[in-house]
């Protein structure tokens, strides 16, 4: 699976389990480090509520603490092009290449 570098995407969003999820910081920490800018946007907090082509990609994967974080590239048009759960460092390595 190749990542699509940063030139070609406009946001990067990470959904969160929780302050407990080490995927989620891991994730998050991960990226501040490369320089990603990215909303990190925790699930557990009272009325969040995910757009619907986030909760779609929720759903398929049937989340829960172990298979967090979501991370959700989406182009200049707001088109999701590339998601995947869990932490890949290569996967946010190759949003800066």
């Amino acid at each position: 699976m190749s990542a699509p570098t940063l030139e070609q995407t406009a946001t990067i969003e990470v959904y969160s389990t929780g302050p407990s999820c080490m995927k989620c910081r891991l994730t998050h920490r991960g990226m501040v480090k490369a320089g990603i800018d990215h909303a990190y946007l925790d699930m557990t907090e009272d009325g969040f509520t995910a757009p619907a082509d986030v909760q779609a990609i929720i759903d398929r994967l049937q989340v829960e603490k172990g298979s967090a974080p979501i991370v959700v590239v989406r182009d200049a048009a707001g088109a999701i092009t590339e998601s995947w759960n869990d932490f890949h460092p290569d996967l946010i390595k190759g949003l800066t290449a």
